[in-house]
């Protein structure tokens, strides 16, 4: 495996304030916390979730959405369905989206579809229904 540290593990969050190194595959969806600094690549089956002030010096390929928050740096390309960055995030690479790229913060649309459901009187119960699938 030409020297490379590779780690294969199911759905992680990483809490705040964390160093990591080593590259790792994710069968599942990755939730790195604020404050955390990655020195690897993420190959990930699933949607990565990057909090506030979270740097990444490595590669994002993904299955599925990247959502990268506020002063967040990524220092290599990624690759996803759909990314979503925050206007005073930066990523230093190339960026690969097959279904495009918003420059909206995750946790803005996310306040904004809550409303809209509220708008639209959709049950609580819904929403736990869904989680529950």
């Amino acid at each position: 495996c030409d020297g490379k540290i590779v780690r294969e593990i199911k759905n992680v969050k990483i809490g705040k304030k964390t160093k990591i190194l080593g590259n790792y595959d994710i069968k599942g969806n990755i939730f790195i916390e604020e404050n955390t600094i990655f020195h690897g690549s993420l190959k990930v089956i699933g949607d990565v979730f990057c909090d506030k002030k979270v740097k990444i010096q490595g590669n994002i390929d993904s299955s599925g959405n990247v959502k990268i928050e506020d002063e967040t740096n990524i220092a290599g390309k990624i690759s996803a369905e759909k990314i979503f960055l925050s206007k005073t995030s930066s990523v230093n690479g190339e960026l690969f989206a097959k279904n495009g790229i918003s420059f909206k913060s995750p946790s803005k649309i996310q306040a904004e579809e809550k409303v809209e459901r509220f708008e639209k009187e959709i049950d609580i119960v819904d929403e736990v229904d869904n989680l529950l699938e």
